[in-house]
């Protein structure tokens, strides 16, 4: 396997214990910053967020003649809220995100939850963002038609009966199946007459919005106006990502976070050169990575971390996962700024595959992740059990464990009270 791993900033390894004080105060001063000036996070910000009417789940009425199921077996559906004046032929769809399950044991667990059965759905729910009546928020598309079609496949909308196990599981792969059920439903109730349509989604819902666009595009009349979204998105408009190897053993409610690094860009030049490389585009990411020091499963090399749950969150926005749509520029550049998003992505995702059960929980990160790391380090804690212990750590190196003050902090961390309470 190819070892095509970022270097980190070779200069922090000739810092003094006082050059690493005065850099870290540098760094606390920048931090909070960019905080003030960054978009409000939706984990620790939903409270200052008018309340919405809440919108009820609408199973598919038609599911069971098409034979769209969710992964379990039980109903799909979506939560519609009617446009209004002159929003009434206007509708924006967006299709919930939660990664994918792509094994016995990954789709078992999921048919038990949210994301593979809709027993496990919220009954009614509130719509944010895009999808929110408060025109001071969303003065674009409040006055819409507008639809969140829910997740339940594990395959981004893309399964097919003619794909399914036939090795006596009992999982239903049918994405398909339950887009094309939705669309036939949706039209009926007056899609078909929409004037502007938009379809949106994020993380798996992202990938959905990409695979079924030109389907969308098909399906409404020839002279609407039909666009398609996808919210998370590195700077060159591919979809981000991250590496995982699952643990094992003792490890396997326990969960390490490692923000990649690699500067920033600040200008149309140093952006759009980012967009030919791997920082700020995964189609030049490597497909397959190995993992090294807190990241690695060898016990001789990460005696403390070795058997958790690893993730490498690879860097491809250019701004330590900060931007958002709103502060996009609009001169007709085609720079996409959505770290902040695919931070949520990213999380959104790995709690569905087992960060929600975390008993430990280490979020690191390495120059621009290592920034990353104190900008979401507050919201890590919110979306993470209350009764888990969850630490941030800033690594400004390559190997963590060499540099000694971060060697004697991981110590120090590793033996603390908190953590040897769990």
């Amino acid at each position: 396997m190819a070892n095509h791993r970022f270097q980190s900033l070779k200069w922090w390894r000739k810092l003094t214990r006082r050059e690493w004080t005065i850099a870290a105060a540098s760094l606390s001063i920048l931090f909070f910053t960019l905080s003030f000036i960054t978009h409000s996070n939706r984990y620790s910000n939903n409270s200052m967020t008018p309340p919405s009417d809440l919108i009820p789940f609408t199973p598919l009425s038609n599911a069971q003649q098409k034979s769209a199921f969710c992964l379990d077996g039980s109903l799909p559906g979506y939560h519609l809220q009617k446009g209004f004046g002159s929003g009434s032929d206007k509708w924006v769809l967006h299709i919930e995100g939660g990664g994918w399950c792509n094994s016995i044991e990954t789709c078992s667990f999921r048919q038990t939850t949210k994301l593979g059965s809709s027993r496990f759905m919220e009954h009614e729910v509130q719509f944010f963002g895009i999808l929110s009546s408060d025109p001071s928020q969303n003065p674009d598309f409040f006055d819409w038609n507008k639809v969140k079609i829910r997740y339940c496949d594990g395959g981004s909308f893309s399964g097919h009966p003619d794909s399914e196990f036939k090795n006596g599981t009992e999982f239903f792969f049918r994405g398909q199946v339950i887009w094309e059920a939705v669309m036939d439903e949706l039209l009926s109730i007056g899609l078909s007459n929409a004037k502007k349509a938009l379809l949106s989604g994020c993380s798996a819902g992202g990938l959905a919005t990409l695979i079924h666009c030109d389907d969308f595009r098909e399906i409404l009349p020839k002279d609407a106006n039909v666009k398609c979204l996808v919210d998370a998105v590195c700077l060159d408009g591919s979809l981000p990502g991250y590496h995982l190897q699952k643990g094992f053993g003792s490890g396997s409610d326990k969960w390490v976070l490692h923000i990649e690094g690699g500067g920033w860009c600040n200008s149309i030049e140093t952006c759009s050169f980012r967009q030919t490389t791997k920082l700020g585009s995964s189609r030049f990411m490597e497909h397959e990575v190995q993992f090294f020091g807190i990241l690695s499963s060898d016990p001789s090399q990460n005696p403390d971390f070795f058997d958790w749950n690893k993730v490498k969150i690879r860097y491809c926005d250019g701004g330590s996962f900060s931007g958002h749509p709103d502060s996009e520029f609009k001169n007709g550049t085609e720079f996409f700024f959505r770290g902040q998003v695919i931070w949520e992505a990213v999380m959104d995702e790995l709690l569905s595959i087992g960060l929600s059960n975390a008993k430990k929980a280490l979020l690191s990160g390495c120059s621009a992740g290592g920034l990353a790391t104190l900008i979401h380090c507050d919201d890590f804690r919110e979306i993470l059990p209350k009764d888990a212990n969850v630490k941030c750590l800033v690594d400004a190196e390559r190997t963590l464990l060499e540099v000694p003050p971060l060697s004697d902090f991981i110590k120090m961390l590793l033996t603390s009270r908190v953590w040897q309470k769990a």
